[in-house]
Order: structure tokens, then C-alpha cells, then sequence
């Protein structure tokens, strides 16, 4: 099966930007690299919700089945970054870089911000 972009996927979410409200406790990850990392070793419950990924670099990073709500991707590199059947729900996704290699296929993108 094909990897769906996140165009693609953007096109079935419903986009609504007002009353995001994030929680002070926002877990900075900003500028990090996770090159080909499997997420699942970092956090074994998949759940990473409210964690700020500006400016990181997210190539090849395994993301499939996490909870993400609420993250921040500004100028993030998500080139081949699995987002399968992710729940990026309230995320704000702005000035990313992806390619053909990036899934967001199933992942819910429901209110995410996208600029």
C-alpha cells in the first residue's frame, strides 16, 4: 500500500484553529535530532502529547500508533516520517518538509493547524 501525504491526509481532517489551548507543561524537543529512531524505545506508552518538535529533525522517525495532541511542528524535517494511524489532533504543523517516504496514512488530523 501507498504512503498517504500529509495533503492528502489534510484534505479528509477538519480544520479549525480557534481555542487551541496548551498546557504550560509542554515537553521541549525543540532542534533535536531522531533520525530512523523508533519512537516506541523513547516512549514505551506512545504517548508524546504536547511536545514542541520546532526546527527538529524528524526523518525516518517511527511514529506509528502514537498520541501526539497538541504537538508543535514548525519547520520541522518530517522526510519519511511514519505518522501512521497517529492521533495528531489540535497539533500545529507549520513550514514542515516531507516527501513521498512520509505516512500519514489513518493518522487523525483533525483541528490541526496547517500553514
Amino acid at each position: 500500500m501507498a504512503n498517504v501525504s500529509l495533503d492528502s491526509a489534510m484534505r479528509t481532517a477538519v480544520l479549525a484553529k480557534d481555542e487551541l489551548h496548551y498546557p504550560p507543561d509542554i515537553t521541549d524537543m525543540s532542534s533535536m535530532s531522531f533520525v530512523g529512531k523508533d519512537m516506541s524505545k523513547i516512549a514505551k506508552d506512545k504517548v508524546m502529547k504536547h511536545t514542541d518538535f520546532s526546527d527538529a529533525d524528524l526523518s525516518g522517525a517511527d511514529f506509528k500508533g502514537f498520541n501526539l495532541q497538541g504537538c508543535i511542528f514548525r519547520r520541522t524535517i518530517l522526510n519519511g516520517t511514519n505518522f501512521a494511524n497517529a492521533d495528531l489532533r489540535w497539533s500545529i504543523i507549520e513550514q514542515v518538509e516531507t516527501d513521498e517516504a512520509s505516512n500519514f496514512d489513518g493518522a487523525d488530523l483533525r483541528e490541526v493547524v496547517r500553514n
